[in-house]
């Protein structure tokens, strides 16, 4: 298996369907608004096996201080053979003059952002849900 990683290959509504649908994360179910906001971001690295989309990393950032990690996803097939390690990687290099890099990890994936040298804050995470 050879994966590859692109910063400017940007996945289409089925690539990204397929890829979404192994989450059960809300946006899963408007693959048309997240496709829609994959152009937005300020970065996105992609991962693949051959012609298969198996991973991606999204960020929006101010410039200069605070940079925001919004997806990392791997697919389910593909876990666990560094990928997602890789994904951070090359995302993190990008904001290595930043002040801050923040993210939003599930209880579950604590473990994997530990090893990447992320750390809980003294915060709270808070969310505005407009549609719920």
């Amino acid at each position: 298996m050879d994966i590859t990683y692109s910063s400017e290959h940007c996945p289409n509504d089925s690539e990204l369907k397929e890829l979404f649908s192994t989450v059960e994360w809300q946006v899963s179910r408007h693959i048309d608004r997240l496709s829609a906001a994959m152009y937005k971001y300020d970065n996105l690295i992609t991962a693949w096996d051959g012609a298969r989309l198996v991973g991606l990393v999204c960020s929006l950032d101010d410039g200069a201080v605070t940079a925001y990690i919004n997806y990392l996803i791997v697919h389910p097939d593909y876990q666990r053979m560094g990928i997602g390690k890789e994904l951070m990687r090359r995302i993190l290099k990008e904001y290595r003059d930043f002040m801050r890099v923040e993210l939003i990890a599930d209880a579950g994936a604590t473990e994997f952002y530990d090893k990447l040298d992320f750390g809980a804050i003294n915060a709270v995470p808070m969310c505005f849900l407009p549609d719920a």
